[in-house]
């Protein structure tokens, strides 16, 4: 047997040393490596793979750059920060709000109603600071008020959704407690937050347009 293939030439070359259970195989060139267009590069999944934490270990921050002060919508699900809120006097004028401080308070002592800011996220990421009343000191029962106190205490343990019903006075408040993810809060301070939603609503002097405004000199 001979030990030579042919070179595709006509001429023959020597083959390669190979083992006797080798022989009854038929000689073949080899195949050359595949290239251009059609070439499959192997992909290495340790390229595209990231961890858990991406957004720490990449630096990330994330940063709220309008911060409003409202209530949730009815179709919202939302949840109240554990420990944080700040009290203050609260001013609706022609359906804007605004927070009136301390020192200005008693131009609008009859206008004004106390809140507590309460930070609140939704579901999808939505942050805002919830006024919610602050009961009356006098003892007086407002079925509005002592409703929306209810659902944020809730929603600080349970996401909820606060849906208005007219019949009744009061707020409805749906619990989805089989819901356990926790709220991705902002990763700025809540002071941050705070002074970022107040300090383009606030009125602290007497010659605040608002306050001209009510008293009719504009």
């Amino acid at each position: 047997m001979s030990d030579k293939c042919g070179d595709g030439k006509g001429e023959p070359v020597p083959a390669k040393q190979h083992s006797q259970a080798d022989e009854s195989r038929p000689c073949s060139q080899e195949q050359p490596e595949e290239r251009g267009p059609t070439a499959r590069k192997r992909l290495n999944l340790d390229d595209v793979a990231i961890s858990q934490d991406f957004a720490a270990t990449a630096g990330v921050t994330r940063v709220i750059g309008v911060v409003p002060i409202r209530k949730p919508r009815r179709s919202e699900w939302i949840r109240v920060h554990e420990s944080y809120s700040l009290a203050v006097g609260l001013l609706n004028v022609e359906q804007e709000l605004w927070v009136v401080s301390r020192k200005v308070m008693a131009e609008v002592v009859d206008d004004a109603k106390p809140v507590s800011l309460a930070p609140t996220i939704t579901r999808r990421g939505a942050f805002f600071f919830w006024p919610v009343p602050v009961i009356d000191s006098t003892g007086r029962v407002n079925s509005w008020h002592a409703s929306a106190v209810a659902a944020a205490q809730h929603a600080r343990k349970h996401w909820v959704r606060v849906s208005s019903n007219m019949p009744a006075r009061q707020y409805d408040i749906h619990l989805h407690k089989l819901d356990s993810r926790m709220p991705e809060w902002p990763d700025q301070s809540m002071e941050e937050l705070v002074e970022q939603a107040v300090l383009d609503r606030l009125i602290d002097d007497r010659e605040h347009h608002v306050l001209k405004h009510l008293r009719g000199e504009l």
